[in-house]
């Protein structure tokens, strides 16, 4: 059944993709695989706001009593938050400042562009003229 439905959803969306599948050994990754599909790792990035609810709550450390009692100390202590807190802000990448132009119909440079790009980019649909053009119709004012 799973097979059908994903045959399926690909016939009615070509530029269907799956994110959020765990590990590559799990069931549905190598079923995608075995239906010829790419399946990459994609790294997830996250921010912690609140730190101490964070400690409470993150089960890999409610595995064993000693866990729980370290991340539950550190949590109301202080120096667990601080210490994310601290590695966020050192780590943090800045926004690039860009601007854009409407373009009205994407043409044989978005293919240039796309060729020299997708080397260096891991997780993306495909961004030809072909599949720009189909996302962003030049009647499409929600832009």
């Amino acid at each position: 059944m799973s097979m059908y439905m994903i045959n399926k959803f690909k016939s009615l969306d070509p530029f269907l993709y799956s994110i959020g599948m765990g590990s590559e050994l799990n069931r549905y990754p190598r079923l995608l695989k075995a239906l010829g599909w790419t399946v990459v790792p994609v790294p997830l990035f996250f921010r912690v706001r609140r730190a101490g609810q964070f400690m409470r709550n993150l089960q890999l450390l409610k595995r064993d009593p000693f866990r729980r009692l370290a991340a539950d100390v550190g949590a109301y202590s202080g120096p667990d938050p601080l210490t994310i807190y601290a590695y966020q802000a050192i780590n943090e990448k800045r926004p690039i400042r860009a601007g854009y132009d409407r373009v009205p119909l994407y043409g044989g440079w978005t293919d240039e562009v796309w060729n020299v790009a997708r080397r260096d980019i891991s997780f993306s649909i495909e961004h030809t003229s072909a599949v720009l053009n189909a996302l962003f119709p030049v009647n499409c004012e929600r832009l």
